[in-house]
């Protein structure tokens, strides 16, 4: 839904019931995952949502063009959800 508010011709509202879910859930996500893991920003993995969430926070205010780039924090992030787990939970520093 949060995709096709941008990627529609019209920009259809968005209606806060799954503005609300989809950032209730993530935090979830990020949370459970930094949990188990406990280095999730020196990971791929949790840079990759750190980037997806800048990028579309840009995308929001206007900074950069809306539609390029909340489309480029979905490739981005469905490429390191799909990268194998040796490359995705790789400690970089």
């Amino acid at each position: 839904m949060f995709l096709a508010t941008f990627l529609l011709p019209g920009h259809p509202a968005l209606p806060r019931t799954y503005l609300v879910l989809a950032a209730v859930t993530g935090m979830l996500l990020m949370t459970t995952e930094m949990l188990r893991h406990r280095q999730l920003l020196r990971e791929p993995a949790g840079l990759t949502t750190l980037v997806k969430l800048v990028l579309m926070g840009i995308a929001v205010h206007g900074w950069l063009p809306p539609v390029p780039t909340i489309l480029a924090a979905f490739v981005l992030a469905a490429f390191f959800a799909h990268a194998p787990k040796h490359i995705r939970h790789l400690r970089l520093f």
